[in-house]
């Protein structure tokens, strides 16, 4: 019963994009309007179920333009936005501005600020730890630095202290770092993993923009930090109750991920879609199919960083037609 559930959960995601295979999404990196519509038609002129859009080359102010004129020249083609650089939160505050972009299929964020840390927790110390803490502007006090003698503690730049000993960290003070190191030992601190809270803020944010649209987050993704081993399947885990799917890549753009490293991740997630997004070409699909429903692909179907090559695209296409559950 439990095979039958996974396979309907990850068949569903695969049926929103017409697919019973592995859904197969170019990345156009965008450089200008004619180049991209280029690309476009060849993934439309393929049969692929869609694209992602991607500003390697420009300011996110300087690719809304680019991306409207996209939407109206392909009004009714599937097409997803990556804002690089941009979180979730930050991606959709963008709509207030640009309610249009709500046009998009889909928006994915290299970082979906997943931390496998709880929201809140209570840290016990005997030895005063190194911070370097303000008031933001909610008057809350943040770490905005931990010294390398306290890297070892699970704290981590933007947590907030809510409680030294149990009482309310005052907020009424300039330096928290003093009353740190007055505290006699040992001492306990209350912790907000403010990471976390922003993950579960987009949805949020999502909502009352009002985009019904899917999200696809980062989860040990490349350039965003790393994610020890023993931790990806719960990072993944916590990653897929914040967004629609999770999306993992290697090491680097182009590199191929570890499969040791997808099978954590597959087993996080456990029946809810995955999709990759790095290094899948030809040569190595058939190793990642079974763990994976989509794959975001640009290096492994391109010509160069911003063309696509419709005979390796053809290529893969079909054998992500032949990868059912």
């Amino acid at each position: 019963m439990a095979e039958v559930l996974e396979e309907n959960l990850r068949l569903e995601f695969r049926q929103k994009f017409g697919c019973t295979g592995v859904v197969i999404l170019p990345v156009i990196h965008v450089r200008d309007f004619e180049e991209a519509c280029k690309n476009i038609q060849i993934c439309k002129t393929e049969k692929a179920p869609g694209a992602f859009l991607i500003n390697h080359d420009c300011r996110v102010q300087d690719f809304l333009p680019i991306l409207k004129r996209l939407r109206a020249r392909f009004p009714k083609f599937w097409l997803g936005v990556n804002l690089l650089g941009y979180n979730g939160i930050q991606t959709f505050k963008t709509f207030k501005e640009h309610p249009d972009l709500a046009s998009f299929n889909a928006y994915w964020c290299d970082n979906g600020m997943i931390d496998v840390r709880d929201e809140t927790f209570t840290l016990q110390l005997d030895k005063t730890p190194k911070l370097f803490t303000e008031l933001n502007k909610s008057k809350q006090v943040e770490i905005i630095l931990v010294s390398r003698s306290s890297r070892t503690l699970p704290l981590r730049k933007g947590d907030l202290i809510l409680e030294i000993n149990d009482e309310p960290v005052p907020t009424d003070v300039d330096d928290i770092d003093d009353i740190l190191k007055s505290t006699p030992l040992p001492f306990s601190l209350k912790i907000l993993n403010k990471c976390r809270a922003d993950a579960k803020r987009v949805l949020e944010l999502k909502k009352e923009v009002g985009y019904s649209g899917m999200y696809f987050g980062g989860v040990a993704f490349k350039g965003q930090g790393g994610v020890a081993k023993s931790d990806l399947r719960k990072a993944a885990a916590v990653g897929n109750e914040l967004m629609d799917a999770v999306v993992t890549s290697g090491k680097k753009t182009g590199s191929a991920i570890d499969l040791d490293k997808l099978k954590e991740m597959r087993l996080g997630v456990e029946s809810a879609p995955l999709l990759v997004a790095s290094g899948i070409n030809a040569e190595n699909f058939r190793d990642q199919a079974l763990f994976i429903d989509a794959a975001f692909v640009a290096t492994g179907i391109s010509t160069n960083f911003y063309n696509i090559d419709a005979t390796k695209l053809r290529g893969l296409l079909n054998l992500a037609q032949e990868a059912t559950l």
